[in-house]
């Protein structure tokens, strides 16, 4: 490695600050993320680094400050998609190996990371690990020359925050992406549903208890938060909202949350600089079957339509009376002109409207019945009965009764959690 390419490195690598990605799931963090994949001041790889922690457990203790060269090596297989992206899977960024994209040189990568874990003085933090293969990653790209100011650490959910928190410090950053609470509660469920019908996962299709998750994260990510850090110290956080990031001077905001230079006009939406294709849970078509699709924001694909049609009267109805401040206090309004007088409700008359509501099944719980009963014909009917599909399926109804109890009691302490405004997450 050239003297001036590792002196550049470490200035770059002390002077530059993380960003932290999270997400109450089906939330537009793979959208953020590729709208700074042409900031030169942002390094990242294109793929979540929801499996850098697994690794890090594994193989630093074994192998950190003895061996970096192996640890870097090891490194590539954990960012596999990122050096080849036309084996992608999971993404469905549908690039080929012929595609013009943004290559990085595996042997320079390698050489960056040892470079930085043999640094004298450098402690072997798992946030300073996470951070100095993202960066290796970025600096050993086929692109031209740049000076990143910021280190996107693509965790996704929640929960996986607790491994780096203790070791982030004050310059460090924390975004949380959310979006109208109709649409991400739809998206989180029957998208997720959906896919999982069609890879013939039927057991995961119609399990009620993902649904309970989905409604937890959506409405609890304050909550989650303030749980994990119990009191001890967070940077600077704030709340990104997907239907929002239409105007370039909301995105801009951000930028400036970020300390990093504004676009002169939107980004557009890509992977290893091509246009990005929507992930395959996505509802989406393809992109080239629609030309532009995700070359920028979308609004046909952000929002869903009527939530009512989305939902149905129960469960919006159960939203809105249970998170109208959320709603209010992030200036996400319904469609629905019910569900808006709904919102504006005194909260006793929310309360007594919910107590009647709940004792309903919402849209979703009759999807998950109707889908249940379609799961179980396909896996009776099926050429290839398999004895463990059908015992998982029929493990996943035995419990569906008691999740449709334990949600009647989530909503209803719903109430006690959302509302208190003061500790939402605010936006740039």
């Amino acid at each position: 490695m050239r003297i001036s390419h590792s002196l550049q490195l470490d200035e770059i690598f002390d002077s530059s600050s993380i960003c932290i990605l999270l997400t109450t799931g089906r939330a537009g963090t793979d959208f953020l993320q590729s709208l700074y994949d042409s900031h030169e001041e942002v390094a990242s790889t294109c793929e979540k680094s929801i499996h850098l922690d697994s690794f890090i457990k594994k193989y630093a203790p074994l192998l950190l400050p003895y061996s970096p060269q192996v640890f870097a090596a090891l490194a590539t297989e954990l960012l596999l998609e990122s050096f080849a992206p036309y084996i992608d899977t999971i993404e469905g960024w549908n690039l080929s190996p012929t595609s013009h994209y943004f290559r990085a040189d595996v042997n320079l990568f390698i050489a960056n990371l040892t470079h930085l874990l043999s640094r004298t003085g450098i402690p072997k933090e798992p946030l300073k690990i996470a951070k100095a293969i993202i960066l290796s990653f970025y600096m050993s790209l086929n692109r031209s020359p740049s000076r990143p100011k910021i280190v996107l650490l693509h965790l996704h959910h929640i929960n996986t925050l607790p491994y780096y928190q203790p070791y982030l410090e004050e310059k460090d950053k924390i975004i949380v992406c959310s979006r109208n609470l109709y649409s991400l509660v739809h998206s989180g469920v029957n998208n997720h549903s959906e896919f999982w019908l069609a890879e013939g996962n039927y057991a995961s299709a119609c399990n009620l208890a993902h649904y309970k998750y989905v409604l937890n994260r959506s409405f609890n990510d304050h909550l989650l938060l303030n749980g994990i850090t119990k009191g001890t110290y967070l940077p600077i956080t704030r709340q990104i909202i997907l239907d929002k990031l239409s105007s370039i001077e909301y995105l801009n905001k951000l930028n400036s949350f970020l300390e990093i230079s504004p676009f002169a006009e939107y980004p557009p939406s890509t992977v290893f600089g091509l246009t990005r294709n929507p992930d395959k849970v996505s509802a989406v078509k393809p992109v080239n079957k629609h030309p532009g699709i995700t070359t920028s924001f979308n609004t046909s694909i952000v929002s869903r339509g009527n939530e009512i049609s989305l939902l149905g009267l129960v469960e919006c109805s159960l939203i809105s009376c249970a998170h109208a401040r959320r709603i209010i206090f992030y200036k996400i309004h319904p469609k629905s002109s019910i569900q808006n007088r709904i919102c504006n409700l005194p909260p006793l008359a929310r309360a007594t409207l919910a107590s009647f509501l709940i004792i309903f099944p919402t849209k979703t719980e009759l999807r998950y019945l109707s889908r249940s009963i379609y799961s179980f014909g396909r896996l009776i009917c099926s050429r290839k009965l398999s004895i463990y599909p059908l015992l998982s399926f029929l493990k996943v109804q035995t419990y569906n009764p008691i999740v449709y109890i334990l949600l009647r009691i989530q909503r209803i302490a719903s109430f006690r959690y959302s509302s208190d405004s003061s500790i939402f997450i605010r936006e740039p």
